[in-house]
């Protein structure tokens, strides 16, 4: 029988979250989903099969959280972490007691015995098998390198689209390009909720006068395609770029080392790394710099983007994926290094009154994006539609 989900009645609600070492989107849209639920007096439960200690995602995050955190499986797994992912569908059992349950993983085999089961699309590429829209750098690129990676990943392939085909989720989509790869080339209907843009906290330096760096910010892996930066970089040596993002497991670490050796060996000396920063530091390095740059093609949304454009910063983005959403300004977006770095000049020899003109356009455009928004969209999908 479907139900109405009311806030008013005492309802048990869990989500998922395989791990929250990476620290980036999205971890930020566990955070603020749990926010969310807290405001309107519910303590989720929160599932992860990678430990993490009780106060680490507030204390990221800056956020003061209520959940239960729960071990998603008795015992940890060191290696093979994709099958992790399918051990973890026998956690559907203990899942099915819930009124809804929120996952922001992959689907799982035995969600047709959840009351209400809502999946949370930050990249849908697991679920496409049409590879068109797919950087090379994606997750499942290094299981198509060898034959043995190749029998590793297939396995789990086929569990994984069995678990797609059977899945009775409500497939909630990051963006609009989200939704449009889930229903070209995987035939789902989705719905958009853009994810959580802390606007209040990063537009407490968008007045500041004295800007001159560029700034990228993002999870240390290939797919942010940090090489392109470090070209542009070596294009521009009066230019100080500061590379910032998060390093969350041994392969961020492997990453950031490598990115650093390219540096160094193509003697960049206006090259400055940022790893892990705290929330506050981040915030002032944003209100340092001019220009916010973003190489990943076809990012599904780009949380970080948002970040930069509410700290004051004029975006220089890759034409591609969802920063189309981002920034609307078509002369903002690139296609190529050589056109990076003529819209990195060009931005450096706009006026004042010319950078504050198209910072106060690019600030109305974000306002959708407000944190307040994704909370007022989820509660909405998670309390009020019927099953």
């Amino acid at each position: 029988m479907s139900r109405g989900i009311n806030a008013r009645e005492n309802r048990k609600i869990a989500i998922f979250h395989h791990s929250f070492d990476p620290m980036g989107g999205a971890e930020r849209v566990t955070a603020t989903l749990i926010e969310a639920l807290n405001n309107v007096n519910i303590c989720p439960d929160v599932y992860t099969s990678v430990p993490i200690s009780r106060d680490y995602l507030g204390l990221f995050y800056g956020k003061k959280l209520c959940y239960k955190l729960v071990p998603a499986l008795p015992f940890k797994i060191n290696t093979m972490s994709i099958y992790q992912k399918v051990l973890t569908n026998l956690l559907s059992f203990r899942l099915a007691k819930y009124d809804v349950v929120i996952n922001v993983t992959t689907p799982t085999i035995f969600d047709h015995i959840f009351k209400r089961h809502i999946l949370y699309i930050h990249n849908p590429m697991f679920m496409i098998t049409n590879q068109k829209y797919v950087t090379k750098f994606s997750l499942t690129s290094k299981y198509k390198k060898s034959l043995f990676w190749k029998l590793y990943y297939i396995p789990y392939e086929v569990i994984l689209q069995h678990s797609i085909k059977k899945s009775r989720a409500e497939l909630l989509a990051n963006s609009h390009f989200t939704k449009w790869r889930l229903k070209k080339y995987a035939g789902l209907q989705s719905k958009v909720v853009y994810p959580p843009v802390q606007i209040s906290t990063f537009s407490l330096v968008f007045d500041n006068s004295n800007r001159k760096d560029v700034i990228s910010i993002g999870r240390f892996s290939p797919e942010k395609m940090h090489l392109k930066q470090l070209e542009i970089a070596k294009k521009i040596p009066e230019i100080t770029f500061k590379f910032c993002g998060s390093v969350g497991t041994s392969y961020n670490w492997h990453w950031y080392g490598y990115v650093k050796s390219k540096a160094e060996q193509m003697d960049l000396r206006n090259v400055e790394f940022y790893p892990n920063i705290p929330l506050k530091k981040l915030v002032s390095l944003i209100g340092d710099s001019k220009v916010f740059i973003h190489t990943m093609l076809h990012e599904d949304f780009g949380l970080t983007t948002c970040e930069a454009i509410a700290g004051g910063c004029i975006p220089c983005v890759i034409d591609s994926g969802g920063q189309k959403e981002i920034v609307p300004v078509k002369n903002l977006r690139f296609r190529s290094v050589k056109e990076a770095i003529k819209i990195i000049k060009h931005i450096n020899n706009l006026s004042e009154s010319e950078l504050k003109g198209l910072r106060n356009k690019l600030f109305s455009h974000i306002q959708q994006f407000d944190e307040q928004h994704f909370k007022d969209n989820m509660l909405k999908v998670i309390l009020h539609m019927q099953r």
